[in-house]
């Protein structure tokens, strides 16, 4: 074979190795790529299920989710990037008969109401029967629908569930107390020994004649003796006289007695005063 052919064989070989070579480094320099997006995508997806678990767990929540093709509701109480925990399965009428009596209409009307557009999110606080304490605890559902059907109706739901009994007995608590203040049949007032803020009930409104969709603090200090009872919570007194200065400048007699002598080193001290008028 001539010299002149051979070396132009050689040299066509040399550049397919060349084109081999180039292809072979383009596709690993790909496949590089593919497996770095894929980590990474991997690492977002850790770092967001870990985000979540987190969240749900300061939240005390869970999910939940409810399909109408299978027709189950289902409650996740532990979603990690290794495994999904479901606590509960069940169709979504046995997941209402868990919710006590009162509330079973009103979950009713409140999915409906979503299901019908009426409402951008679901949202319920209910009664519900924990299997695992044998009670009722306040639970609050809320979500949305993420898919419908061509008629609108629910396809797939997701939301959050969560226990907030603790909260809600709290509230409770806090509603009574405010709730037997403010109808008191004594006329008293408390007063933030902090921010120096007072509120006063019905009756101590009504007495002192001060509107209470509208009672200003400068007129509430003006009138009830404030000076007086810090004076006496320094001196230690529980019982001791004062004088109401009523807005049409005349003035009152009354009793003051405090509940108690607050600790004046608390963070928020407070102190609540009834008082008794003077018999004419």
């Amino acid at each position: 074979m001539p010299e002149k052919i051979l070396n132009s064989q050689i040299q066509s070989l040399e550049r397919a190795l060349e084109r081999e070579r180039s292809a072979r480094k383009n596709a690993e320099d790909l496949l590089r790529q593919k497996a770095m997006e894929v980590y990474e995508l991997n690492e977002r997806l850790n770092v967001s299920t870990e985000r979540l678990r987190l969240s749900l767990w300061a939240g005390n929540e869970a999910v939940w989710e409810w399909n109408a093709r299978e027709k189950l509701f289902r409650l996740y109480t532990a979603i990690t990037e290794d495994e999904v925990k479901i606590q509960e399965r069940g169709s979504l009428k046995e997941t209402i008969r868990e919710l006590h009596p009162d509330y079973q209409q009103g979950f009713l009307d409140t999915w409906a109401a979503h299901e019908n557009q009426e409402s951008e999110y679901f949202k319920y606080k209910a009664l519900r029967m924990s299997k695992s304490r044998g009670a009722y605890r306040w639970v609050s559902m809320r979500g949305r629908i993420t898919k419908r059907d061509e008629h609108g109706k629910a396809k797939h739901f997701i939301g959050l569930f969560r226990d907030i009994h603790r909260s809600e007995l709290r509230k409770e608590t806090y509603n009574t107390i405010v709730s037997a203040f403010l109808h008191s049949t004594r006329p008293g007032f408390i007063v933030n020994l902090k921010s120096m803020h007072i509120e006063c009930n019905d009756l101590c409104l009504k007495i002192i004649d001060v509107d209470k969709t509208n009672a200003k603090q400068q007129d509430l200090n003006a009138i009830l003796p404030i000076e007086a009872v810090m004076s006496a919570i320094v001196q230690g007194e529980i019982k001791f006289p004062a004088q109401i200065k009523l807005l049409d400048g005349s003035n009152e007699s009354v009793g003051i007695y405090l509940s108690e002598i607050p600790d004046l080193n608390q963070a928020d001290p407070h102190v609540v005063a009834f008082f008794s008028q003077a018999p004419n």
